[in-house]
């Protein structure tokens, strides 16, 4: 089955309990996990297979490249920048609040984690070619340099 494992965010109280109402409600509860803010990502995504993005709102999710970066695939509505990042088999992108297309693809990804694997492969790539800190560094400080007299 897959399982959804939600990061961040309040995990009890009066703004979780009307959710963990509903998951109950529709018997969601054994396959959605609530583990919390976290500082550091290591671990959750090494349990993941795939890495979905849900927000409404966020120009550039870093958490996004974070994910990528552990080789886990990434799928995001196209409204963020993402599209920009990663290129063709890097990443899936699907129109904005489609979540019909979100849930098929991640069902062609658990169907086929050959596929999902090497999307993650290529995406990590992607990462640590382009945006990792040992590369980006460097070139920032040579863009920097030619700006000083």
């Amino acid at each position: 089955p897959i399982h959804l494992v939600w990061i961040g965010g309040p995990t009890e109280g009066v703004k979780f309990a009307p959710l963990a109402h509903d998951l109950r409600s529709a018997r969601l509860s054994d396959v959605v996990h609530f583990i919390g803010p976290r500082p550091d990502l290591t671990e959750p995504f090494a349990m993941f297979d795939a890495f979905a993005l849900t927000s409404r709102e966020d120009a550039l999710p870093l958490v996004c490249l974070e994910a990528a970066r552990a080789g886990r695939p990434v799928l995001a509505f196209d409204n963020t920048c993402l599209g920009e990042v990663f290129g063709d088999g890097e990443g899936a992108f699907v129109p904005f609040l489609d979540v019909d297309a979100m849930a098929a693809q991640l069902a062609a990804w658990a169907g086929d984690p050959a596929v999902a694997r090497a999307v993650g492969e290529r995406a990590q790539r992607r990462i640590l070619e382009g945006f990792d800190v040992s590369v980006g560094a460097p070139r920032w400080w040579d863009e920097l340099e030619g700006l000083l007299p």
